[in-house]
């Protein structure tokens, strides 16, 4: 049975919605506009979120009605809400086909699945099939059947299948030994070097490995700051940087050439990539099929 104090924590559903349009479109005029009622109806929403709230969300200067920091960030959550809920909606006709779900991250998404996609649909033809992208520190909002996931050891479930290590090693294109004129090794130093957002791997590499090289690294006059894996992989590739790639899943392409190894000292020996089977699914003769497909076109490359 729901608390009456767990309700009273939420607004009414018409509050929020008239708190995100004004939000949107930045006037309460523009939002009556927006939503098709009146100002006086956006206008009563808003006394009632005031009521609600202990914390100032509005503020006035004369007839101009503006949100505070926290009734933007208010604002921004409930955008958020609604996305999910408009978003679920449009993929309900996707829940009647009753596909198998694969949630994996992009990088092994554009480099292992996609290419083996057609040869399994092939063989498979009558398994349905919706792949798509999460990002491992963030929720879904539906578990789906399966899951690929970059996780620490310590974090790896009984029932995870693991696939192959995440050690990363720093790595250039070959366009950029071209551009500079300089060895990958002596690459390492001068840079420029690729970040990830919470600039940890090359501090973590220089600890262990080249501790001569900190300072320099912390005097760079100019960062690449990069979201993820997908895109620290293009941005080496394309030759703006030395940065570091996921030597499992880079194997290819160090083969070939197309990526050089400015060192084969690595970090993040703790990490690796696992599947993950919904518990409630794992018995689904369909799941275990395609399940059993990731796992062989996965371990093929540890």
């Amino acid at each position: 049975m729901t608390d009456a104090a767990d309700i009273r924590r939420l607004p009414p559903l018409k509050a929020l919605r008239a708190l995100e349009a004004i939000h949107l479109t930045g006037s309460v005029t523009r939002a009556a506009q927006q939503l098709r009622v009146s100002h006086s109806a956006i206008s009563h929403q808003v006394r009632i979120l005031e009521d609600w709230s202990t914390t100032p969300l509005f503020s006035r200067s004369g007839r101009t009605t503006v949100l505070t920091e926290a009734g933007r960030s208010l604002a921004m959550t409930a955008h958020r809400a609604f996305d999910e809920v408009r978003h679920e909606i449009d993929r309900l006709p996707l829940r009647q086909v009753d596909p198998v779900t694969v949630a994996t991250l992009p990088l092994l998404a554009t480099e292992v699945i996609l290419p083996n996609l057609t040869a399994f649909t092939e063989k498979e033809p009558n398994v349905r099939l919706h792949v798509s992208l999460a990002l491992s520190d963030r929720p879904m909002m539906h578990t789906p059947d399966l899951q690929i996931l970059f996780v620490r050891r310590a974090a790896v479930l009984a029932s995870d299948v693991t696939l192959f290590a995440g050690d990363a090693i720093p790595v250039c294109a070959p366009a950029l030994v071209k551009r500079t004129g300089q060895s990958p090794e002596a690459l390492l130093e001068a840079g420029p070097h690729i970040h990830d957002e919470d600039l940890r791997m090359w501090p973590t590499w220089v600890e262990q490995h080249r501790r001569g090289i900190q300072k320099l690294l912390g005097d760079e006059a100019t960062m690449i700051l990069l979201e993820g894996s997908l895109l620290i992989h293009e941005a080496v590739a394309q030759g703006l940087g030395v940065g570091f790639v996921r030597r499992a899943m880079s194997a290819d392409k160090l083969a070939s050439g197309e990526l050089l190894a400015c060192s084969e000292e690595a970090i993040d020996f703790d990490w690796v990539y696992v599947l993950r089977v919904a518990a409630d699914r794992a018995d689904d003769p369909q799941v275990q099929l395609v399940a059993k497909w990731l796992r062989r076109i996965c371990t093929q490359r540890s």
